[in-house]
């Protein structure tokens, strides 16, 4: 007994002993395992600390030549279009203004013109005759005899006089060999609604001289806007900017080509403070030259940039 209770405890501890060593055979592979997950872990943080050293070596590169700060700063300072196209854009458009400058040039040339020879028509008075109106120069004084017509006139619409709206008095005067020429009798204010038109009827007598300027009925810069009168209805009939024969057509006869400004001083007006039509010369003159000078500076920038390109080439 008392061997076999001293045998006893050392096998127990001998148990003991066995149970606490590791079986070789059985936790071979999971210690494998548990090696090799612990081996991937310091390959990816060497890996990622071998990316942020090649993202540190990156930055310190790129730091030394800094490409992507210098090409933001060239894409500011230049253009981004080739130089040969920004030529060429510059030339058209130089072109342009230069040639627009001109076209105003030669307006107030022709404004000059036409307020010259306004001044000259009022030296004297000529007789019409049997001269039609196409053959008398522009603006000169006339004096004609003949037969107002009261019964067909006109109401030439969206005419101002000191800024405020009305219209111009056309008046058929019909001449002792047959012609019908219109008398524009001068400008009447606008009554407020174009269905209460002004009263123009006057007391006509049978035969009269009346002395004006030849001049051409007032015409639209643009289609917009134009109203021929009315082919049948009451007198007087409403138009605007018409032509000649519209006029023909609406009163039932042919017409001098031109028209007579009366004269301020001839009776059965209204206001005629006549002036050439258009703008001043002065006011072409001012544009052609803020052509030019648009065409002056937009060279001086294609030449600044042109410049500060070559200064940016390596």
């Amino acid at each position: 007994m008392g061997l076999d209770d001293a045998g006893v405890p050392r096998k127990h501890q001998q148990d003991k002993e066995r149970n606490r060593q590791p079986d070789p055979p059985r936790q071979r592979p999971h210690q494998a395992a548990r090696i090799a997950a612990a081996r991937k872990v310091p390959q990816r943080r060497g890996k990622a600390r071998n990316d942020s050293g090649e993202g540190a070596n990156d930055d310190d590169r790129n730091q030394g030549s800094h490409p992507a700060m210098i090409l933001p700063q060239r894409s500011l300072v230049r253009p981004s279009a080739p130089a040969w196209m920004l030529a060429l854009l510059t030339a058209a458009l130089a072109v342009t203004f230069v040639a627009l400058g001109r076209w105003q040039w030669r307006r107030a040339e022709a404004s000059a013109a036409l307020r010259d020879a306004f001044a000259r028509g009022a030296d004297a008075v000529q007789v019409l005759g049997s001269a039609p109106l196409a053959d008398v120069a522009r603006f000169t004084r006339i004096s004609l005899s003949g037969r107002y017509r009261p019964d067909r006139q006109f109401l030439l619409d969206n005419r101002t006089h000191g800024g405020s709206a009305g219209y111009e008095v056309l008046t058929p005067l019909e001449l002792p060999d047959g012609r019908t020429v219109l008398v524009d009798r001068g400008w009447v204010a606008f009554s407020g609604s174009r269905a209460r038109l002004p009263d123009i009827d006057f007391a006509a007598p049978p035969l009269l001289t009346v002395v004006g300027r030849v001049s051409e009925l007032p015409s639209a810069g643009l289609a917009y806007g134009r109203a021929p009168p009315a082919l049948t209805g009451s007198w007087p009939r409403l138009t605007s900017y018409p032509r000649i024969p519209e006029l023909d057509a609406a009163l039932g006869r042919a017409l001098e080509r031109r028209i007579v400004l009366l004269d301020p001083g001839e009776p059965h007006g209204y206001v005629r403070e006549w002036q050439p039509p258009g703008l001043p010369p002065e006011r072409h003159w001012a544009y052609a030259i803020q052509w030019w000078l648009f065409a002056a500076v937009l060279i001086g920038v294609w030449a600044m940039l042109t410049a500060r390109r070559a200064r940016q080439r390596p």
